[in-house]
């Protein structure tokens, strides 16, 4: 059975290595729980964690995730308006694990097979310096994301990157068009398409359709407008920033995120 600990220390080794549990976890166990091991898990970033098997009250076994943050290795950005500065400032996990606790809770009312379902938030009662930690249920789980492109491979296309009609024209001497004023590079060609969708740009859905009957789109073919939209957005922010009217601007960006194309 794991021991309580008399520091810190003690619940950050190496990954693998048993722990031993400050009393304030044990307490929060189901009562009647023995525990029959408990074990650094994982290699986050920011916290420490550890997974803990119990013997429960009934006999059965149940296992644990434990994640633990303390004020030392905490830290949080905020940045001064009255002096136009970031500081880094130091802030103890409290916030982090009364976030993470009441953030899956929520979640986990609505969706139940969504996300662990967790069970505590507190503080160590052996501690130097002041430590936090959150307990949920432990899932076995795989992080590799599945293949959403279903085998479908993007080749990418050296397109223009800034591709409107002021950056357009027709040679007088042959009649072929010409662009100009590039910011090339390689990338989905339908990226091309984003700056098409300001509210200011001369093009319209004649010249979409143009384009889809040279480059038909990539599929999912459903989706194809909805990524256009999100190109967009890249062209509009920018636009916003350079400070060429911001309001009108702001509505553009608004109209592109609920109107489609062949709404215009």
């Amino acid at each position: 059975m794991a021991e309580t600990q008399s520091s810190v220390k003690e619940v950050k080794p190496d990954i693998g290595g048993n722990i031993a549990l400050d009393k304030e976890v044990i307490e929060v166990l189901p009562p009647g729980s023995r525990v029959l091991e408990a074990s650094s898990f994982g290699s986050p970033a920011w916290t420490r964690t550890a997974r803990i098997e119990v013997q429960l009250a009934d006999g059965s076994s149940k296992q644990y995730f434990l994640k633990v943050e303390s004020l030392a290795t905490t830290w949080q950005w905020t940045y001064r308006l009255a002096d136009n500065r970031f500081q880094c400032a130091t802030e103890g996990g409290e916030v982090m694990m009364e976030g993470e606790f009441n953030s899956m809770s929520e979640l986990h009312q609505l969706a139940p097979s969504f996300v662990p379902q967790p069970h505590a938030w507190g503080k160590f009662h052996l501690a130097d310096p002041v430590t936090h930690f959150f307990l949920c249920d432990f899932i076995d789980m795989e992080t590799e994301m599945p293949d959403t492109a279903n085998g479908r491979v993007l080749k990418p296309s050296l397109v223009h990157g800034d591709l409107w009609e002021e950056n357009a024209a027709i040679n007088l001497s042959t009649g072929e068009p010409v662009v100009f004023d590039a910011s090339a590079f390689y990338a989905h060609n339908e990226y091309e398409l984003g700056t098409w969708r300001r509210e200011t740009i001369k093009f319209s859905r004649s010249h979409f359709n143009q384009y889809r009957r040279n480059i038909p789109p990539s599929e999912p073919i459903e989706q194809w407008d909805d990524r256009i939209k999100l190109y967009s957005l890249k062209f509009n922010l920018a636009h916003m920033i350079d400070g060429q009217g911001h309001h009108s601007y702001g509505k553009s960006m608004y109209r592109c995120s609920v109107c489609s194309i062949d709404a215009r």
